[in-house]
C-alpha cells in the first residue's frame, strides 16, 4: 500500500541521517529492519466527501427531509455518504429505529418509524454527518399513520 499524505504542507521524514523538512520526498529512506531503502512516497489529493441526499453546511438552516406513510407502511428516511461518516443525532417524541447508533460511523443511516393499526407515530431527528472535515446537517420528520 503506498503512502499518501494530504494537504500542501512540509512533511518532516528521516533520510537515513538526519531530520529533513521539505515537499521533496525524492530521498525519503525507511527502515527495513536491518538497512536504510528508500521509498516511493506519493503526495496525494485530498479525501472528499458527498452526501445523498445532501445536507446543509449550517446547523441553524438544515435540510429538511420528511417521510409520511400509512399502516401497514413505514415512514423511512435514509442519507448516504460516498466515505464513511460519523453521525449524531437526537430525536423529539416518538423513538424511531436507526440503522447506526448516535456517535458511530457508516456509509449510510436509515430512520425508520412504523406505527401500529389505530396509532400514530411522529419523530422529529436532528442530524449531523460528518467525514473529511465537513459536517453537513438535515432535519428528518417521520410520520407513520395507523389511524386508518
Amino acid at each position: 500500500m503506498a503512502l499518501v499524505f494530504s494537504g500542501n504542507k512540509a512533511f518532516k521524514y528521516w533520510n537515513g541521517s538526519s531530520w529533513v523538512s521539505s515537499r521533496d520526498f525524492g530521498n525519503v529512506k525507511m527502515w527495513n529492519g536491518s538497512t536504510w531503502r528508500h521509498v516511493g512516497i506519493q503526495v496525494g489529493q485530498d479525501i472528499a466527501v458527498t452526501f445523498s441526499p445532501d445536507g446543509s453546511t449550517s446547523s441553524g438552516s438544515p435540510t429538511y427531509l420528511s417521510d409520511y406513510n400509512i399502516y401497514p407502511s413505514s415512514a423511512t428516511v435514509t442519507i448516504n455518504a460516498s466515505i464513511p461518516a460519523t453521525w449524531t443525532y437526537s430525536y423529539t417524541n416518538d423513538a424511531p429505529s436507526v440503522s447506526v447508533a448516535s456517535g458511530g460511523s457508516a456509509n449510510s443511516i436509515t430512520f425508520t418509524l412504523y406505527s401500529d393499526f389505530y396509532s400514530y407515530l411522529s419523530s422529529t431527528i436532528s442530524l449531523s454527518g460528518s467525514a473529511a472535515g465537513t459536517t453537513k446537517y438535515w432535519t428528518i420528520q417521520l410520520d407513520s399513520d395507523g389511524n386508518i
